[in-house]
C-alpha cells in the first residue's frame, strides 16, 4: 500500500521566518512518519522496526502541496522535472487539463483570461530552491514532491486586497475538476472526460 499525501499549506513562524523558526507542523509530521512503523495493512503501529514493518514516510508515493491557487493571474510551473514521480504527476495534470479543455468541461477557454494559453500551467521549468514551504522536511527525506504553487506568486499575495474578492470562482472550479480527475485516475477509477 502507498499513500498519496495532500498538504494544504500549514507553514508558520513565531517570530521571524528562518530555517529554525518556520514550518513546525511539517517538520513534526515528517519526523513522526520517519519513525512511526506500520505493517502493510496499516493495522498495527509499532515504535520498533521488524522485517514486516516500515516507516510511514517510506510508503508515501507522492507528497502534494497545494498553495496560492485560485486567482486568475496564476500559473504553475514544473519545479521537480528531475524527479520521475513528481514530473510524471505534473505532466498528468497538464494532460488532464488538456482533455478537460478538449471536452469543453472547463469553465471557459482559459486563453480568453490567461496570457500565453498555458491554462493553469507554465511551459517553463523552474528551480525551487528559493521557495521555503511545507514540502522541505519531506523533500529532505527523499519523498517525491509535487509543489503546486504559481510563480510568480499572485499579484495580491500578502497585500491588503488578498481576500475573497481576489479569487476567481471559475479558475477554482477548473482546479477542482482537474484534481477530481487526477485523484480518480490515480486510484484507478476510469474518469470519462467526454461529455454525454
Amino acid at each position: 500500500m502507498v499513500f498519496l499525501v495532500f498538504n494544504f499549506e500549514g507553514e508558520e513562524a513565531f517570530v521571524q521566518w528562518s530555517e529554525n523558526d518556520s514550518i513546525y507542523g511539517a517538520k513534526h509530521l515528517a519526523e513522526k512518519w520517519a519513525t512511526q512503523m506500520v505493517d502493510a495493512g496499516l493495522k498495527t503501529v509499532r515504535d520498533e522496526s521488524t522485517s514486516s514493518f516500515k516507516p510511514v514516510l517510506s510508503m508515501i508515493e507522492l507528497f502534494i502541496l497545494l498553495d496560492l491557487l485560485g486567482t486568475s493571474d496564476s500559473k504553475v510551473p514544473n519545479y521537480f522535472e528531475a524527479n520521475a514521480a513528481s514530473n510524471e504527476a505534473y505532466l498528468r495534470l497538464v494532460d488532464i487539463q488538456g482533455r478537460l479543455r478538449g471536452s469543453r468541461l472547463l469553465s471557459i477557454p482559459l486563453s480568453e483570461r490567461i496570457k500565453n494559453d498555458g491554462g493553469l500551467f507554465r511551459a517553463e521549468k523552474m528551480q525551487m530552491e528559493h521557495i521555503e514551504d511545507d514540502h522541505i522536511p519531506f523533500l529532505k527525506r527523499n519523498v517525491s514532491v509535487l509543489h503546486v504553487i504559481p510563480y510568480p506568486f499572485p499579484s495580491v499575495w500578502h497585500k491588503a486586497n488578498d481576500n475573497q474578492a481576489a479569487l476567481d470562482q471559475e479558475i477554482i472550479r477548473d482546479w477542482c475538476l482537474v484534481w477530481a480527475v487526477f485523484v480518480s485516475e490515480y486510484i484507478g477509477i476510469d474518469f470519462n472526460t467526454n461529455p454525454v
